[in-house]
């Protein structure tokens, strides 16, 4: 009993260490990047500042918004893993073409590193039956990860094969490589082989855990090898292969719809005064005719009034929260008819399908990119409009 008591206390130290240097590791991932925000703020402020220097600002406030919004999803990611709710929405997929897309992606970091960055596939197609997002989610971090552990100069090389039954991708690099006792555990979450702060940005230790349950749902394996400190990886990705035969035609790719065809009534409900003006403003300058509120109440009393052709709800509001929006708007004969679209920051499958319960056709997830946000709500409310052809206003 008392050997038992000991391991059990042994492992809640183990992971409250870890919880630890987690929320370090995050804390300094998240000051990393707001403190030039801070500074590009400040300099967007400053009256004397020249033009080159306003979107040199912007420029910053965009790169390192980005990397934000990609902390952010890891830890959405992170949470999947821990419950193993990650989904895949399958198709046929040409490996040989993914890549070129994940080695495109890492070419700017190659550069900067001064790496020979090569891609090696054979001539012929190599499929896979999969989800397109999530592999290359695995391989832009795995190639993500190769690129910032090889020294500058080195080398990074990727290899497409068949395998009797498998497809097969190994990534080999030049880099720091893993000491032994390390290569299995580094696939656990929040851990890292090199966590040294000359490193600089070391992530959350959540890419490799995600890439490998990733991997694994699709039938496959991804596995480290290194011969120690110093003498380089090679991270080995197999897949079941889709062979050709059994393929039917790809269906025509449906050309990506532009804007919207005309000015819309759009509402906009968000109590984020920030946000909902910034999101009317880019609208307004589609041409359409905006009006924003900021709590559920005034969203029902406006929709009422004017019976917009959308409105944009935010789930989370004072006074009526976004489900009672859309359950009154439905509710009510002049309103039923309308578009809405939740927006919220939350995005798993349950709070998709309480928006959709609750009288949403649509569910948007925050952080909505301003430039996206027109062709997103063209694009649903052309299939909206298609789908209800005896209630067009």
């Amino acid at each position: 009993e008392m050997v038992t008591r000991q391991g059990v206390e042994q492992e809640l130290r183990h992971a409250d260490h870890q919880k630890d240097v987690f929320l370090a590791t995050l804390a300094h991932e998240l000051r990393n990047p707001l403190s030039p925000m801070t500074s590009a703020v400040a300099l967007l402020q400053m009256p004397a500042a020249s033009v080159q220097a306003r979107d040199k600002a912007l420029v910053v406030l965009e790169r390192q918004l980005r990397h934000i919004v990609r902390l952010v999803n890891d830890l959405l990611d992170a949470s999947r893993v821990a419950t193993g709710k990650l989904s895949l929405d399958r198709g046929r997929v040409d490996m040989g073409e993914l890549l070129v897309i994940a080695c495109e992606m890492a070419q700017p970091q190659a550069r900067q590193q001064a790496l020979q960055l090569e891609l090696h596939r054979p001539a012929d197609a190599l499929f896979v039956e999969g989800d397109a997002v999530r592999l290359t989610q695995v391989f832009a971090n795995l190639l993500s990860n190769a690129c910032r552990y090889t020294p500058h100069g080195g080398r990074v090389d990727i290899a497409l094969a068949a395998q009797a039954e498998w497809v097969v991708i190994a990534i080999e690099d030049t880099g720091i490589g893993v000491e032994p006792a390390m290569q299995e555990r580094i696939f656990d979450l929040f851990e890292q082989a090199d966590k040294t702060l000359q490193r600089g940005n070391t992530g959350l230790g959540v890419g490799l855990t995600l890439s490998r349950q990733i991997i694994e749902l699709h039938g496959g394996t991804l596995s480290l090898h290194s011969e120690g400190l110093g003498k380089g990886s090679r991270f080995t990705v197999r897949l079941p292969r889709l062979l050709v035969d059994t393929l039917a035609p790809a269906p025509r790719a449906a050309p990506p719809s532009a804007a919207l065809l005309r000015p819309l009534r759009i509402l906009i409900a968000d109590d984020n005064v920030d946000l909902s003006e910034s999101f009317a403003d880019m609208l307004s300058a589609h041409g359409h005719h905006v009006e924003v509120v900021h709590d559920g109440e005034a969203a029902v009393l406006a929709a009422r009034r004017t019976v917009p052709d959308i409105a944009l709800v935010d789930i989370g509001m004072p006074r009526l929260d976004g489900y009672g929006v859309a359950r009154q708007l439905r509710a009510d004969v002049r309103t039923q008819g309308m578009h809405l679209v939740a927006i919220s920051g939350w995005g798993q499958d349950a709070d998709r399908k309480a928006a959709i319960e609750a009288g949403f056709d649509h569910h948007l997830l925050k952080p909505v990119a301003p430039e996206d946000l027109a062709q997103l709500l063209g694009e649903a409310h052309r299939a909206f409009e298609a789908s209800r052809p005896g209630e067009l206003r």
